[in-house]
Order: C-alpha cells, then sequence, then structure tokens
C-alpha cells in the first residue's frame, strides 16, 4: 500500500474520540485507540483493504487441502477467519504468514479471542490439543466436547 495513502488515513483517524449520550448527559470524551470509525465513510473501505492482505498472504502458499479438486486454504465471512491445513506444520506457517501480514498492517490478533481445532482423521480420537502461535501468543487449542464461539480482532 503506497505510504501516502496510509499517511492519509493515519490522519483521518488520529485523535479520534466519540461520547456517549446518557439520561444525564453526556460522557468525557472517549479516544478511539483501536479499529475504524463507526458511520465513517472509509472504514468499510479500510476494512476491506486489510482483509483482502491478509487473504491473500494466507492464501499465496500452496498449503490448505483439497476439497473436490479444488485448494482450500482459508475460509472468510465477515471478520471471521478460517484457516484450513493437511497438518500442523502447515498451519503454523499459514499463522505465520498472517501474523507477519498483520504486523506489517499494524494489527494484532488477540489470541484470547482466537481457537484452534486440530482433526488428525488418521487417529481414533481425532481431536487433538495443539498449540499454535498467532503474533508470537499462543491459542487457545479446542478440546473434543468444548464449543465457543470465538473469533480474531
Amino acid at each position: 500500500m503506497p505510504e501516502n495513502f496510509l499517511c492519509v488515513v493515519r490522519e483521518v483517524y488520529k485523535g479520534c474520540g466519540t461520547t456517549i449520550r446518557l439520561v444525564e448527559g453526556e460522557t468525557a470524551e472517549i479516544l478511539i485507540q483501536s479499529g475504524v470509525k463507526q458511520s465513517c465513510p472509509l472504514s468499510p473501505i479500510i476494512f476491506n483493504l486489510t482483509m483482502e492482505l491478509l487473504l491473500r498472504a494466507i492464501s499465496n502458499g500452496t498449503d490448505g487441502f483439497n476439497l473436490h479438486s479444488e485448494r482450500v486454504s482459508v475460509l472468510a465471512y465477515a471478520d471471521d477467519l478460517i484457516l484450513t491445513a493437511e497438518d500442523r506444520e502447515n498451519l503454523q506457517r499459514m499463522l505465520d504468514a498472517t501474523s507477519r501480514a498483520a504486523d506489517w498492517m499494524g494489527l494484532r490478533f488477540s489470541a484470547k479471542k482466537c481457537a484452534t481445532l486440530h482433526v488428525d482423521s488418521s487417529k481414533m480420537d481425532s481431536v487433538q490439543t495443539m498449540g499454535f502461535q498467532v503474533q508470537g501468543e499462543t491459542v487457545i487449542p479446542q478440546q473434543r466436547g468444548r464449543h465457543t464461539s470465538t473469533s480474531a480482532r
């Protein structure tokens, strides 16, 4: 992304704040330190640009798995991503590529809001508890019978 474009976006978002209107009146200004501004016309564009770069970084390799003769490495819905790989090493490599892209864009994943599910179809007890890393933090491994809803932001 051109540096002059990034400078303009940083300037637009610099020093932004919001207030909350209560029955008693408005709160003091709350500085917005992460995310994109609500109702800002640039917000969906910035979101789409960052997601596009992340998706490209993830899917540029040969990782993923074959599904009906198609290579699938990432599934995306809104701000949720699912990375798929045939083995642990490939998945960690994809997470590393994702981490590098996010670092370059100034994004941070919250590892405590992420989760991994490692299924090994060659084993009878196919759900494995393996530790994976994203941006240097350990991601929560899902276990058999444990269901949670998580997302990365």
